[in-house]
């Protein structure tokens, strides 16, 4: 379409308005090339400026928004976020003499972390010029560091060995500056190495909306899937949604998943019909068949809510891919979050993260207690559990040793307050009570975990990221909290499943006088194919839901406890304290980033679970 001012439209039209993809040239030269909603520039798209600049990128609302790349006519370039037209975030600008400027960005100016780059005939040099720590104008903006193609542009600069001395001690006038640039490089290099930083964006997967139009089909399909014609329906499902999505929804397949839906599908079915057919002739308990349609129908709006309330993100990869059996314990409560898996909570603290504006990269705490060689390890590696998966069960052993040998001392502690007041021994006594002193051995290995050692220098000015310690307080809370085992809940379901067999076979024994037939019924295939399609029912659903509240409890109880674990670390006095909260160290109050970071803790310990 050519109007009058002589723009150019061309392209896919919908309700007058360009949709999709077209094309739009003005009538001064510039034109742009991409993705329309709606009439406005929206998705990925290439801008032609007249004067020569031109971008190439993501756009929403006729406005630069997400990742682009920006070209000056003078051959200076940034590629990074943008944000309603602004270079905010983390960028990287190229300056037509070969130097680069790698840092964030705010409103289109330098603000924050900066990684200058300068081309020079020896080496590149890498100097951190300001870092401004939680300004809530950056920390808004900071999620930008998940993507891998950022990552790639500045990984191999932080890679470059620092070599020609004399050329660095000339540039930065002494040996002190030299060794202050090598620290920088070293802990760029631990940035850059952080999972959280070089994985794709996970910001779909973090905030979450009720999707009612996915909880209302998601329950139409269930109810037609056990109520109408059972596996027959997924030839339906094939049509309408493809076989991928049939895969990931449990209704196709050779997992354990499909075997359960079609072994109840065609339970229930077969109880309906049977009830139908001989219910009068075989006298079949209608309450029975009742249960099954209830427990039933609450099956499917369970699963229905669990559709309504999944990331957009994964709900577009069930189109896209078949799902692992790793991939669904992520997402079933009983495997991940009953008896913790370390890449669950791994995945819960970052999209915590990310919906509270916490910024990685001053996530951490530092300590004014020494901490263990053990502890240090886990705290220093991002991938400790991944690298040791066997570490795990170790762990837990280790934390129920030191749990138990805090109760031994808190008993020792009070017999010898008793033998203080009756005057006994004092000098022994007291340095018994004595605190500082307070030593356990862990096993035969002799390791001591000491409740209060003051660090030394280097360890007092050690960060580590206060992600993984609150992983290892998670971790903690397991050990502390008593879980039920899970034969009870399978007992329970079966006594619940048995209860209208056993009232209607009480009500027969007790009229065996005025009916002499009335064990006829349990002479009848079809009576025990109706009880035991109904008992499959019951019991198995009986048993998912007992399990759906324990593990809503288990989550009030583990968050009283982490709750109970981070008010206690800015604790000083610790002889105050119970004997499972000594287990942790004591943070660096007087450091604000430490500070801050202990009060970011709070923050996702009330965030985090579901």
């Amino acid at each position: 379409m050519l109007d009058i001012s002589g723009d150019l439209y061309e392209g896919v039209w919908k309700d007058n308005k360009l949709n999709e993809y077209g094309r739009y040239i003005f009538g001064s030269g510039k034109y742009f090339i991409g993705e329309y909603k709606d009439g406005q520039q929206s998705g990925y798209g290439k801008y032609y400026q007249d004067d020569g600049c031109s971008y190439e990128g993501q756009l929403t609302n006729d406005s630069y928004e997400g990742l682009g790349l920006f070209k000056w006519y003078d051959g200076d370039q940034y590629y990074g976020q943008w944000v309603n037209n602004e270079r905010q975030g983390l960028g990287v600008y190229t300056y037509n003499n070969g130097d680069i400027d790698f840092g964030q960005w705010f409103l289109s100016d330098k603000h924050g972390i900066r990684i200058p780059i300068i081309k020079c005939h020896c080496k590149c040099l890498i100097e951190v010029l300001s870092i401004k720590l939680r300004e809530k104008s950056v920390t808004s903006n900071q999620l930008s560091l998940k993507y891998k193609i950022l990552r790639n542009l500045y990984y191999p600069y932080l890679a470059i060995k620092l070599t020609c001395y004399k050329s660095m001690i000339q540039k930065f006038g002494g040996i002190r500056q030299m060794i202050e640039i090598k620290k920088n490089k070293d802990q760029l290099h631990k940035i850059a190495q952080d999972p959280f930083n070089i994985e794709d964006n996970i910001t779909l997967d973090c905030f979450v909306c009720f999707n009612y139009r996915l909880f209302l089909k998601v329950l139409v399909y269930h109810i037609a899937f056990f109520y109408l014609i059972g596996p027959f329906m997924i030839l339906i499902f094939f049509l309408i949604e493809g076989k991928t999505f049939t895969y990931n929804m449990g209704f196709y397949g050779y997992t354990k998943t499909h075997f359960n839906q079609a072994i109840h599908a065609i339970c229930f079915l077969t109880s309906v019909l049977l009830f139908y057919f001989q219910g009068e002739k075989c006298r079949l308990n209608p309450i029975e068949v009742f249960m099954s349609s209830i427990s039933t129908l609450i099956f499917c709006l369970i699963i229905a809510l669990r559709y309504g309330s999944s990331p957009e993100i994964r709900i577009i990869q069930q189109y896209q891919r078949r799902f692992t059996e790793e991939d669904d314990q992520m997402e079933f409560m009983v495997k991940s979050w009953k008896k913790l898996n370390m890449k669950t909570i791994d995945t819960h603290i970052k999209c915590s993260m990310v919906r509270n504006d916490i910024e990685n990269l001053t996530f951490q705490v530092m300590f004014l207690s020494k901490i263990s060689d053990d502890f240090h390890k886990r705290l220093s590696n991002y991938r400790y559990y991944e690298e040791n998966p066997n570490e795990l069960k170790t762990v837990r052993d280790s934390y129920k040793k030191l749990m138990k040998s805090f109760e031994i001392k808190r008993q020792n502690v009070l017999i010898n307050q008793s033998k203080l007041e009756m005057k006994v021994n004092l000098d022994q006594i007291n340095n018994n009570l004595h605190y500082y002193s307070t030593k356990k051995s862990i096993g035969e290995d002799e390791n001591q975990q000491i409740d209060i050692i003051l660090a030394n220098q280097d360890e007092l000015s050690r960060k580590y990221p206060a992600r993984l310690f609150l992983k290892e307080l998670l971790l903690s809370t397991e050990i502390l909290q008593k879980q039920r085992p899970s034969i009870v809940f399978k007992v329970f379901s079966i006594v619940h499943s048995l209860l209208p067999f056993i009232l209607t076979f009480n009500s027969d024994f007790n009229s065996r006088e005025s009916d002499k037939n009335w064990y006829r019924r349990y002479q009848q295939w079809q009576f025990w194919v109706f009880f035991i399609t109904n008992f499959y029912i019951n019991s198995f659903i009986y048993y998912h839901q007992s399990m759906f509240l324990e593990i809503s409890l288990i989550d009030f109880r583990r968050r009283y406890y982490l709750m109970n674990q981070i008010q206690n670390l800015i604790e000083p006095n610790r002889m105050r304290l119970k004997s499972y909260e000594k287990i942790y160290p004591l943070i660096n109050i007087f450091d604000k980033q430490s500070l801050m970071s202990w009060l970011d803790i709070r923050i996702l310990a009330l965030d985090i679970g579901y």
